[in-house]
C-alpha cells in the first residue's frame, strides 16, 4: 500500500499570512489617522505627529527588509 506524501511547506509564507505584515499595517494605518487627524488625541503637538510619522516609515522599512531576508533564505535553500 502506497502512502502519499504530504506536500513540502514553504520555507517563507506569504506576505499577508505573516504577523509582520500586519503589524507594520496596522502601525501605518494608525499613524496615518494620526497625521491625518481623524483621530485627534488631546494635546497631542507637532512632535507627536512627528513620531507617528517616524513609526510608520521605521514599520515599512522594517517590514520590507525582513521579508527581503525571509525570501532570500528560502531561496538558499531551495
Amino acid at each position: 500500500m502506497e502512502t502519499k506524501k504530504k506536500p513540502e511547506a514553504p520555507h517563507s509564507r506569504r506576505g499577508v499570512r505573516s504577523s509582520e505584515f500586519w503589524l507594520a499595517l496596522i502601525t501605518a494605518g494608525l499613524s496615518l489617522a494620526i497625521l491625518g487627524g481623524w483621530i485627534d488625541l488631546e494635546g497631542a503637538s507637532t512632535a507627536d505627529k512627528v513620531a507617528a510619522m517616524i513609526a510608520m516609515a521605521l514599520s515599512s522599512v522594517g517590514y520590507s527588509v525582513g521579508r527581503s531576508f525571509a525570501k532570500g533564505k528560502a531561496a538558499a535553500k531551495k
